[in-house]
């Protein structure tokens, strides 16, 4: 068990999410230094598009195991760049899929009976101004929380 994955197990609950966002265009050079970085940071959610990723890539070797991945690969016989979009999600969040067309997140909060969302992801490719707005959609639900814990 690496120092990342133990420091998780012990983690407090999510009040609040840090999120991260990027065009990382193409992950399968860049594995080694996207783990070390994940271990040293506490995002709850990552949000990775243009991941160029197939199924020779192990989701073990991008996130430590404090992390729940959630992946859509380009499936191309012609092409072995472009498309891709991954989810990484801290373990302290709940979550489920509601279509397999893209992710869906809810979380709970400590000691709550309710669910509300979080986010969502879509798998397919979409116009930049949509991945502006859902962008700006998490960064307002990030703001909600930092300012009024309580309302969730």
């Amino acid at each position: 068990m690496n120092a990342c994955a133990s420091a998780a197990s012990h983690a407090q609950p999510v009040t609040c999410f840090d999120i991260y966002y990027q065009n990382v265009r193409g992950l399968r050079t860049k594995q080694y230094e996207l783990y070390s970085n994940f271990c040293s940071t506490d995002y709850n959610i990552l949000c990775l598009t243009e991941t160029w990723l197939n199924d020779l890539c192990l989701d073990h070797n991008l996130f430590p195991d404090s992390y729940t991945v959630l992946r859509s690969d380009r499936v191309s016989a012609n092409k072995s760049r472009d498309g891709g979009v991954l989810t990484a999600l801290s373990s302290r969040i709940r979550y489920y899929i509601r279509k397999k067309s893209y992710f869906y997140g809810r979380f709970k909060k400590h000691k709550s009976t309710s669910l509300y969302d979080a986010f969502s992801f879509y798998r397919k490719l979409v116009k930049a101004t949509i991945k502006i707005e859902r962008l700006r959609w998490l960064e307002s639900i990030n703001a909600n929380l930092k300012t009024d814990p309580k309302q969730f």
